[in-house]
């Protein structure tokens, strides 16, 4: 997973972030089916700052 710092904050890095996390939490998903992986733990910096007024870029509206 990627994160990025609160100081260098911006929407395009936002979004480039929380693309390839999703991207890679996608893959971790499709391993886990096929090596019978049944619980997988999904951390909170998949959406960096996801639930912090700092973040406004609309990540629940593009990547639903």
């Amino acid at each position: 997973m990627r994160s990025c710092r609160l100081r260098t904050l911006t929407q395009d890095k936002l979004r480039d972030v929380t693309a390839e996390n999703l991207a890679a939490l996608e893959k971790l998903i499709h391993y886990n089916i096929k090596a019978g992986i049944k619980v997988f733990r999904i951390s909170s910096d998949l959406v960096p700052f996801g639930s912090s007024p700092a973040n406004d870029f609309p990540w629940r509206t593009a990547f639903s």
